[in-house]
């Protein structure tokens, strides 16, 4: 028969494999848990790059609106300036063009003779005209030649 030193002997070496066979699971196990805890360690970190990203495009997005917003109520402000500064010069030009029509003095299709006094004393000044102008050349031409001739002596 087995004697009971045996069988103690024989289970303190079950138990002995069966803690060496525990270790050995328990040491996979925390290999396997740290290779999970690093690839999700690598995982939360992009997750926190993408989130930052997000939140530096939200922000991007926030400011590009602001800008849009400012851009449009500037460009309504123009578009008013515009249209009152057009309101006014069309009023001016309005103005200008009835004062204009106003001033016109309509021509009869069928004009008048001049006046034959008129004409006449237009006639005689032209006449006198001339011959002041025929005397001055004379005199010029006169005083050339004198004042060439002394000049040669």
């Amino acid at each position: 028969m087995i004697a009971f030193s045996e069988i103690r002997a024989n289970a303190w070496k079950l138990t002995a494999i069966a803690v060496a066979v525990l270790a050995v699971a328990l040491l996979i196990a925390a290999l396997y848990f740290r290779g999970t805890a690093a690839v999700s360690d690598a995982s939360a970190d992009k997750a926190r790059q993408e989130r930052d990203a997000a939140r530096a495009q939200v922000d991007a997005l926030r400011a590009a609106r602001q800008r849009d917003v400012a851009a449009y109520l500037e460009a309504a402000k123009a578009r008013e300036t515009v249209d009152t500064h057009t309101a006014q010069s069309n009023n001016r030009l309005t103005q200008i063009e009835v004062r204009y029509r106003d001033r016109i003095v309509e021509v009869p299709a069928a004009c008048p003779a001049p006046d034959a006094d008129l004409m006449r004393e237009l006639g005689e000044q032209t006449a006198r005209l001339s011959g002041a102008e025929d005397r001055l050349r004379r005199v010029r031409r006169a005083a050339e030649g004198h004042a060439g001739g002394r000049g040669g002596q």
